[in-house]
Order: structure tokens, then C-alpha cells, then sequence
């Protein structure tokens, strides 16, 4: 009956199951990286004895979301730390542009972030913490260089 976006429902888009499957029908390609959130600040009541003077837990997720029009996979990594003195969070969005829409499995996203996209985002996210932290009266901090792999986004289960 109507054309338009209720015809574009209807195109079936081609099932990627590996990392190889997209890197070679999506060729994806940087399209900006960017700051999404940042936030550090001190503790109300003084360090927080929990946690060692000398080392910063560190949490991250991950996020995605395809914006179709634009044929956009924009991967969103929060990263949380929490330690001694101050407790953190910075968020860095990478979008990805695509040579065609695909449907893209969940687990293929997270080896292809843990593979590929985190370390494009970590030299941002180290710079932001050593900016944020020489603005708070504490040494500034400077997070460590990371391995391929390191951090992973792959469920147990895949692995």
C-alpha cells in the first residue's frame, strides 16, 4: 500500500555472525569519536578507605545503537572508577560508518569492540581522567596503557 519507510521494514539486511563477515561487508570506518559524559569529583566525607591509595577499580560497559539513515553503529563505552581519593565516570561514543546496513549479532559487536573500538577510545578516555583529576587537589592521574583484549566484552560463554 505505501512506499517509503514502510518498504525499507521490509528489505531483508544480511545476517553477520563473525567479526571477519563484518570488517568485510560493512567496512566500517571511523566517523568521529567523541566525549559523551565526564564527571570526576572528590568524596564528600574524605577518601574512601575501601579502596587502595595506590590502585583505581575500574568498571566499563558498553552500548550500541544503529542508526539506520545514516548506516551509523555508534558504540558507547562508560567507563566508572572508583578509588582512594576520587571516583570518576567517562563516557566516549565511536561511530562507525558503513558501507551497507547488516544485521549485526549481539556478540559480534562485543568482539568487535573488545578487538578493535576500546583501544580507539582509551588514549581519549586516559587523556579526559589526567584532565579532570589535575583540576581536583590530588595528584593528577594518568591510567595505564592497555593490551589488545584486555578489556572484554565478550560473554564467558563465547569465549
Amino acid at each position: 500500500m505505501g512506499t517509503g519507510s514502510r518498504e525499507r521494514s521490509m528489505i531483508e539486511l544480511t545476517k553477520v555472525t563473525t567479526v571477519d563477515d563484518f570488517m568485510e561487508l560493512g567496512k566500517p570506518q571511523i566517523h568521529q569519536i567523541y566525549a559523551y559524559k565526564l564527571e570526576a569529583s572528590l568524596y564528600e566525607d574524605g577518601p574512601d578507605e575501601r579502596y587502595d591509595a595506590n590502585n583505581i577499580e575500574v568498571h566499563v560497559d558498553l552500548q550500541h545503537k544503529m542508526l539506520e539513515a545514516e548506516r551509523l553503529l555508534l558504540l558507547r563505552f562508560a567507563f566508572e572508577f572508583k578509588c582512594y581519593h576520587w571516583s570518576g565516570r567517562v563516557d566516549y561514543v565511536i561511530e562507525y560508518k558503513l558501507d551497507q546496513l547488516l544485521d549485526i549479532a549481539h556478540d559480534v559487536i562485543a568482539e568487535f569492540a573488545t578487538r578493535s573500538a576500546v583501544m580507539c577510545v582509551h588514549p581519549y578516555v586516559r587523556s579526559a581522567v589526567a584532565d579532570l583529576t589535575s583540576k581536583l587537589p590530588i595528584p593528577a592521574v594518568q591510567l595505564p596503557l592497555i593490551r589488545p583484549g584486555e578489556l572484554n566484552f565478550i560473554s564467558p560463554a563465547k569465549e
